[in-house]
């Protein structure tokens, strides 16, 4: 994976209800970049899957 992944998704299917976040992306060793062009808060993360399936967001930030 490249420098962009920031956690492991541990559930798949229709939604996704468990997320662990890297320690690098919880102590900033690993910051966003540009790629990124919409933030969903952890609660909101089935949203942000959906919005990129369907096209409307390229990668989404989800922040704890």
């Amino acid at each position: 994976m490249g420098h962009e992944f920031l956690g492991v998704v541990e559930e798949t299917g229709a939604d996704v209800t468990g997320l662990r976040t890297g320690p690098d992306a919880l102590d900033g060793t690993i910051t966003p970049g540009r790629v990124f062009d919409r933030t969903f808060t952890l609660d909101r993360t089935p949203a942000a899957y959906r919005d990129m399936a369907d096209r409307r967001v390229l990668k989404a930030l989800v922040s704890p």
